[in-house]
This record gives C-alpha cells, sequence and structure tokens, in this order.
C-alpha cells in the first residue's frame, strides 16, 4: 500500500479535495481510506476545519462497510450524522442519512433503511436537488414494497413522479418506472406492471443500454406469462436468454432459464 508524503502546505481545500478522492476508491483500497480519514481528522483539528469531522467520520464509515464491519460502520455514519447537523449545508446530512438507509438495506433492515429515507425528505427543499429528491422517493417506494406495504410504496413511488416527470428529459426515470411496475405485479395487476416494463424496454432500447433492456425483457416476459399471453412471453423470454448469452452472463443466463421455467410449466410442457 502505497502513501504519499504531505510536504506541500496543507489547507482546507487539499484536504476536501482529497476527500473526494477517497469516495472514488474501490474495495481493495480500504485500508487506504482509513489512513486518509486519519489524517483528514488530525489535519482539520490543526486547522479548526469545521468540516473536518462529517469528512473523517464518514470515511471511517465507507472503510468499515467494505470491511464487513456493519456495526463500525453505523457507528461512523452515526457520527458523520451528528457532525453534519453542525454545518449549515444540508448535502452532508442527506448523505450520511442515505449511507445509513443503503446500509441497513444492505442489512435486510428495511425498517430501519425506511426510517433514513423518511428523514432525508424532512430535512431536504424539494426544489434543492430534483434528481436526489426523485432518487429518495423511488428507494423508499421499494422499501414499503419490500415491508408489503402496497399502498404506501405506490404514493410515494407517484410523488416522485410527479416531481420528476417535468425533469424527465434530463433525468433517469428507469429504476422509478421499474419499482412501479413491481409495486403493481405483486399486487397481481401484471396489466399496468406490463405497461411500465414496456416504457422502460422503450427507453433503454433507445439508449442501446444492454444489460437495463435485459431486465426488461425478463420482466416483460415475467407478465406476459401472469397474463397467460404465452406466445408474447415467449417471445421476450427467448429475447432474454439470448442477450444474457450476448453479454457472456451465467447470473444472466439462470435468471433467464427461471423465467423460461415458470413460462413452460404454466404452459403443461414439464418436459
Amino acid at each position: 500500500m502505497f502513501f504519499p508524503l504531505f510536504a506541500q502546505t496543507v489547507d482546507t481545500s487539499k484536504l476536501k479535495r482529497l476527500y473526494d478522492r477517497c469516495l472514488d476508491f474501490s474495495e481493495d483500497k480500504a485500508d487506504s481510506i482509513l489512513f486518509y480519514a486519519e489524517y483528514i481528522s488530525i489535519e482539520s483539528a490543526k486547522l479548526k476545519f469545521n468540516k473536518g469531522d462529517v469528512l473523517s467520520t464518514r470515511l471511517k464509515g465507507i472503510h468499515y462497510e467494505m470491511k464487513n464491519d456493519y456495526t463500525k460502520a453505523i457507528e461512523y455514519y452515526l457520527l458523520s450524522l451528528d457532525a453534519a447537523h453542525k454545518l449549515p449545508q444540508k448535502a452532508y446530512t442527506t448523505s450520511a442519512l442515505s449511507d445509513l438507509a443503503i446500509l441497513y438495506s444492505g442489512m435486510k433492515r428495511p425498517d430501519m433503511a425506511r426510517k433514513m429515507y423518511l428523514q432525508i425528505l424532512h430535512e431536504t427543499d424539494v426544489t434543492d436537488d430534483i434528481a436526489g429528491i426523485t432518487s429518495t422517493y423511488t428507494n423508499l417506494g421499494a422499501i414499503y414494497n419490500q415491508l408489503k406495504m402496497s399502498d404506501s410504496a405506490l404514493y410515494y413511488l407517484n410523488k416522485g413522479l410527479a416531481i420528476a416527470k417535468p425533469y424527465e428529459y434530463k433525468l433517469d426515470l428507469a429504476t422509478l418506472y421499474n419499482n412501479i411496475g413491481n409495486v403493481y405485479f405483486d399486487k397481481n395487476e401484471f396489466q399496468r406492471a406490463l405497461g411500465y416494463f414496456l416504457e422502460n424496454m422503450r427507453f433503454h432500447s433507445a439508449q442501446k443500454e444492454m444489460s437495463d433492456l435485459w431486465i426488461d425483457y425478463l420482466n416483460i416476459g415475467d407478465a406476459y406469462t401472469e397474463l397467460k399471453k404465452y406466445d408474447s412471453a415467449q417471445i421476450y423470454a427467448d429475447r432474454a436468454l439470448a442477450l444474457a448469452k450476448e453479454l457472456n452472463s451465467k447470473y444472466k443466463e439462470a435468471s433467464s432459464h427461471s423465467i423460461l421455467s415458470k413460462l413452460y410449466q404454466r404452459k403443461g410442457d414439464y418436459k
């Protein structure tokens, strides 16, 4: 592991740039993140840099999350949240809450993830960051769906859609549409779910986003299967499998075979 020498004069702008660099580090540089977090903490104290605590504690949280030490990660993210509340910039509070929400979601604790996302909405002005607010509503809808609270899921997803719709020319609404489709699918409203899946397919086809298009084919095939429109289901399930092979993804191939298996079972073709 290589650590550069800091011979040059350190100021607050350099510490902020160092923090920004650390956010791009991959998991194999987790130890470097901890080193720089300590460095930022020490130098910030010398400079009386008021953002030092929120930056260093967030980096420590990221380090421990990368190391799968979730107890420590939560501890430092909460310290980062506490430090963020002392600053006038709300972006640091939002980042800390988002870190906690994502971590809790990964830990299969949707109840705590929901609490964090609701807090983000409480502390954020909708006009400050349209993309960020849309993402929060999207994630919150997915969490409510995990909690089997479909009406609440649709409430937040549709609220996010209403906010984002005027800006759809510059926002990617695919995840939002997909989550709405998933809620209707889980409610057995397959025709309504299909509409959102088809909308995503049109978007991803135009953008030539193949991995996302594979998900669309899979969802559409599954929806048609539930609607007993087996010919259409076959077309999209076959497209999903062909694209999975083109992308050379064994995981995608396995998922495509699973959808095809379900289709043939519904058709009574057990062989």
